[in-house]
């Protein structure tokens, strides 16, 4: 996530100017956005290695007008962002019922597709910050569009399920100025798993809560893209190694009773403990 106050930091690295490692200090010198940069290591190693082919464009607003909006209003922080063109004049930071429910489920784990559950408004306030950064990036998407540099162009935008899942946020906003674009654009929704996905049957069975992804035109997106949450790999298999030492301890105690008659061997004991590494 690169904000548009970094533009010129994205060119010199473009340009050979500066390499990874002082984009990812700058980044962290200004301090606004605070996410891995990382993450995005080899988009950012393959945008530069094909200059002719690729450019970079930061595309959110920085989080300062989230913060300014939040506490000041939402009339407050679209002044502040019109003036410097990081929206579009015509933009109010509105959303839907079904753009709220949606970002409800983000923040609660609720199923977005249960239209039965009634909203509740625990998190209104908050929406329309959200909304100031889709609106942001959408607008920078917009412009691209209709400035083209070549009929060739492609734009790829990369955003969190957050500011494009089901519609919301960034594509509305996108495809309200240029409908004829939602026909040739294409969405990939991620999801973490846990499972190591074994396709060598010519098959995957998804879990319904994925499935529902891609749900026809309920989905969040034509495309689910899986990846494994290898930190999330890490914990559950440190759960599961804790839980196989607690039950052998408990075997262990258990055990115990049955073996108090036995006689103990001192000496045998010491050598075992020195071959340990015990003194």
């Amino acid at each position: 996530h690169f904000s548009l106050e970094m533009q010129t930091m994205l060119n010199r690295y473009l340009n050979s100017e500066i390499d990874l490692s002082t984009l990812t200090k700058e980044y962290h010198d200004i301090g606004t956005e605070g996410h891995d940069v990382d993450a995005y290591k080899e988009v950012l190693e393959f945008a530069r290695e094909n200059p002719q082919r690729c450019v970079l464009h930061g595309g959110f607003i920085p989080r300062t007008y989230a913060r300014t909006l939040m506490r000041d209003g939402v009339e407050v922080a679209l002044t502040a962002a019109k003036e410097k063109n990081y929206v579009e004049n015509t933009e109010e930071c509105e959303s839907t019922d079904e753009h709220y429910r949606f970002f409800e489920s983000l923040l609660t784990g609720k199923d977005p597709q249960d239209f039965d559950r009634p909203l509740s408004d625990q998190f209104r306030r908050m929406l329309p910050a959200q909304v100031l950064k889709d609106a942001s990036m959408a607008h920078t998407v917009n412009q691209l569009i209709s400035s083209p540099s070549s009929a060739e162009d492609r734009i790829l935008v990369l955003c969190g399920n957050g500011h494009m899942g089901y519609g919301h946020g960034v594509p509305e906003r996108i495809f309200k100025r240029h409908p004829t674009f939602k026909s040739e654009a294409t969405s990939v929704y991620s999801r973490p798993t846990l499972l190591d996905v074994d396709e060598s049957d010519g098959g995957l069975v998804l879990p319904e809560d994925m499935s529902k992804v891609l749900q026809g035109a309920l989905g969040a997106a034509e495309f689910c893209l899986m990846y494994q949450d290898t930190q999330a790999v890490k914990e559950a298999a440190a759960e599961a190694e804790a839980a196989r030492i607690k039950e052998e301890t408990s075997k262990a105690y258990d055990g115990v009773g049955s073996t108090a008659h036995l006689t103990g061997d001192i000496k045998k004991a010491v050598r075992i403990m020195r071959s340990l590494g015990y003194s």
